[in-house]
């Protein structure tokens, strides 16, 4: 029995091990012009590991499995996206990006009506053809558990039981 309950835990660590897990940063932008000038914007970006590919960019729509943040009233979602670029150097590292309401392959406009660009060197935000910010973002990874600690902690309590003594 009690091997039985080693070979479950162990599994059930490798496959949590396996699995892609979203990888979300955070951001934040000054706000330069406008009503709420000298505010701030903050958000953040989710995308799949399993969309990493060493020294490598990735030009596409869909690319981002959650994103947000709020401005004037309106909730900007992953669906508000479109096409955009993800790109990480030689170990994996996210090192540059472009997502927006108004992309194309590898480009972003704002222009028009309530158009936004988030890129690593700038994010902006228009309405009605008026720039209300631009900024350089600040960008942090949020910190999340890595998988293998999570496994790790999963088999400790998997192992739990076997470390009681048996009553004689």
């Amino acid at each position: 029995m009690q091997k039985m309950w080693i070979a479950a835990a162990v599994l059930w660590g490798a496959s949590l091990g396996a699995q892609a897990t979203p990888v979300t940063y955070d951001f934040s932008a000054n706000v330069t012009a406008g009503a709420l000038s000298g505010s701030t914007v903050t958000g953040f970006l989710t995308y799949d590991s399993s969309s990493i590919a060493p020294s490598q960019s990735i030009d596409a729509t869909g690319l981002l499995t959650n994103f947000g943040f709020n401005w004037g009233g309106v909730a900007y979602t992953a669906a508000n996206v479109g096409a955009g670029y993800l790109s990480f150097d030689a170990s994996g590292a996210l090192e540059d990006f472009l997502f927006g309401n108004s992309c194309a392959a590898g480009s972003c406009s704002v222009v028009g009506g309530q158009d936004w660009m988030l890129a690593s060197y700038s994010f902006l935000f228009a309405e009605g053809g008026n720039v209300l910010f631009s900024d350089a973002p600040s960008f942090a990874l949020h910190n999340v558990p890595e998988p293998s600690s999570i496994a790790l902690f999963g088999l400790a309590l998997a192992l739990l039981p076997l470390a009681r003594k048996k009553k004689g």
